[in-house]
């Protein structure tokens, strides 16, 4: 194969991969922006409330990523080398894995829902709102768990239509969900955040099932479940995939703990700051889809050349998506400069909080760049290739080390204001790019697990 033939074929199956994965994202992060919204109409109680409820939903969606992404680099191996005992395998592995820890949180999250509130806020409004939340949404956590995992079972296969439009009729139904139940349309009574909770609930059922029916599909026969051979593991399998996944579980409740201390510190600034945290994150996560969606792709291509035993051609792939970071973070990050003022004001919230978000976003514009070149490093090129190790390692060490204890001393030291600890949180993403980077130019980076 030419160098030119090859680069082409690399772009095709980049746009093959990445757009639907950007358009499921999209779609994703889409639905909390909705739900933000329609809840803001509510007032900043409400919106810091369902905030703060949902770090529950942050821990256990970064547990299934984590499960997701560590199964997914076995998968992407196993289908590049034709090995698909490997690959289903490693897919049944995931689920079970994955609904065990959605149970432990959704027993956590419904009988526990004050004390976890509690942590975060001392407001009484905002606690008895959170706790008539987390109570409902938690039912949805199994949903989640198994969806999460076959959606990306199907990525693995190169099949991310299917994903995409079963994420399609999920939104659609939380909105029109949200819509009805939050504010009382008809017949439908007026529940304000216990809506928003069913809707969401309701839409993870009919997600996750109509993923289960499609995999059913002769297509899809990959996916099947019901053969001997699925379920018989041995030691060395099943240590394979835990070695595998576990330092990206590890790495993603490492990250998501951090996330969980950086919120906390944001409560103690007040309601006001707490609410503008949770908008400025709900409009970030839209333009962090690009992102993710390059940083999937990444991790599947390179998955699929270690597994053919292409190591040369996945160092080229890996040099490519770096470039490709940088260029498409500068892009989004421009686009948030000039788009912040008018996807603050769809909030309806009040001139304080839109201010403060305002000025939030335009710092974080110029942290973009930055994190799409993480991004893509840490959940793609790295793991894709197999370091997954490498990537806990790092991650701990720069956002415990680094990340927290900076805005800790941020916030309770110096009292700076919302838009500078933001760029105080940025330290940690400086140190991880130069980790990363000197790890992909070292070339130690790949481990073939096949």
């Amino acid at each position: 194969m030419t160098i030119k033939t090859e680069k082409r074929t690399f772009y095709k199956k980049l746009f093959q991969l990445a757009i639907p994965m950007m358009l499921h994202q999209l779609l994703l992060n889409s639905a909390s922006f909705i739900d933000t919204i329609m809840i803001g109409q509510l007032g900043a109680e409400s919106v810091a409330a369902v905030g703060l409820a949902n770090q529950m939903f942050f821990l256990i969606n970064l547990i299934y990523f984590g499960l997701g992404s560590g199964s997914g680099v076995l998968m992407s191996q196993f289908w590049g080398a034709k090995n698909i005992t490997g690959f289903r395998k490693s897919f049944i592995l995931a689920i079970i894995t994955s609904s065990v820890f959605a149970l432990f949180f959704s027993i956590s999250s419904f009988f526990f829902p004050r004390q976890i509130m509690t942590f975060f806020t001392h407001d009484k409004i905002v606690i008895s709102l959170g706790v008539k939340y987390l109570k409902i949404v938690s039912i949805s956590y199994f949903f989640s768990s198994v969806g999460f995992i076959y959606a990306t079972a199907f990525r693995a296969i190169h099949n991310t239509k299917v994903p995409l439009f079963i994420a399609t009729l999920s939104l659609s139904f939380n909105t029109i969900g949200n819509y009805l139940l939050i504010f009382g349309i008809g017949p439908f009574p007026q529940l304000g955040v216990e809506g928003a909770a069913i809707s969401t609930a309701f839409a993870r059922f009919i997600e996750v099932a109509l993923l289960i029916f499609l995999s059913l599909k002769k297509k899809n026969e990959s996916l099947k479940i019901n053969k001997f051979t699925s379920y018989s593991f041995t030691k060395l399998f099943i240590k394979k995939f835990f070695k595998t996944s576990s330092p990206v579980v590890l790495n993603e409740l490492t990250w998501a703990l951090g996330m969980v201390a950086y919120k906390y510190a944001f409560s103690k600034m007040g309601t006001t700051a707490l609410a503008a945290v949770q908008v400025t994150e709900s409009i970030t996560g839209l333009f962090f889809v690009v992102a993710m969606g390059f940083s999937m792709a990444a991790s599947i291509m390179v998955g699929n050349k270690v597994g053919e035993k292409e190591y040369d051609i996945a160092q080229t792939i890996s040099n490519r998506f770096l470039v490709i970071s940088i260029l498409s973070g500068i892009i989004m990050g421009l686009t948030l400069l000039v788009s912040a003022p008018f996807l603050t004001h769809l909030f309806a919230l009040n001139s304080e909080i839109s201010a403060l978000i305002i000025k939030t976003l335009t710092y974080f514009a110029f942290l973009i760049p930055l994190k799409f070149l993480v991004t893509v490093i840490v959940v793609g090129i790295v793991r894709g290739g197999g370091s997954t190790t490498f990537a806990f390692l790092t991650e701990a060490f720069c956002v415990w080390l680094i990340g927290v204890p900076s805005v800790f001393i941020a916030i309770f030291v110096f009292n700076l204001p919302l838009p500078f600890v933001y760029l105080v949180m940025g330290l940690e993403e400086v140190v991880k790019s130069i980790i990363g980077l000197y790890k992909i130019k070292s070339r130690t980076w790949i481990k073939d697990f096949t």
